[in-house]
């Protein structure tokens, strides 16, 4: 199974930042992006990302990117802000409306990651206005990790004991989700 991972933003486009103005989203997109492609591909799935680098690509580009591919599964992968620094917290995960796989793919990895981190998370929400999610051919998901103007959120992002058990939950969603997936195929 080939899973095309989206690391936000890049390039001249930062993204979210931290309160103080010295983590970008785009950095810590891209970290948990790298990490999950190491670990997908430990576990034996065929993983790749839209950028290797600090660049910048379009959004339209990165579903195509995944379309030509021939990916099975799209996950991008987001910091969240919000208005009012450190009044929101969690992760929640995107997918498009009416995608059947899509919102299973969404519920899998959620759960997972509930399961992991024994929380309850901000949950699974549809949304036709991602290009990502609606550009692409296969199931795909936009993962916000978390708050990166939540100091609490941001210090939880960037620890490595946090990071780890959030990929073991991306991973663990999606291996049951591909578990389902392949079952009815």
């Amino acid at each position: 199974m080939l899973v095309m991972i989206d690391p936000g933003h890049g390039g001249h486009k930062p993204g979210a930042m931290s309160n103080n103005g010295t983590t970008a989203e785009k950095d810590v997109a891209f970290l948990y992006s790298q990490y999950l492609s190491d670990r997908l591909r430990h576990m034996g799935f065929d993983a790749k990302l839209t950028r290797y680098a600090d660049v910048h690509v379009g959004l339209t580009e990165r579903a195509q990117l995944a379309n030509n591919a021939g990916a099975d599964c799209f996950v991008s992968v987001h910091c969240n802000s919000c208005e009012h620094p450190n009044t929101a917290t969690g992760f929640e995960v995107f997918h498009y409306p009416g995608s059947i796989q899509g919102k299973a793919l969404a519920e899998s990895i959620n759960d997972a990651w509930e399961d992991e981190h024994q929380v309850e998370t901000r949950g699974v929400k549809s949304r036709d206005n991602l290009t990502v999610l609606r550009r692409t051919n296969m199931p795909a998901v936009l993962l916000e990790i978390g708050f990166i103007n939540n100091d609490i959120d941001l210090a939880e992002m960037l620890d490595v004991f946090w990071m780890r058990k959030s990929i073991l939950a991306i991973q663990g969603g999606l291996i049951d989700w591909e578990m389902g997936w392949t079952s009815r195929t």
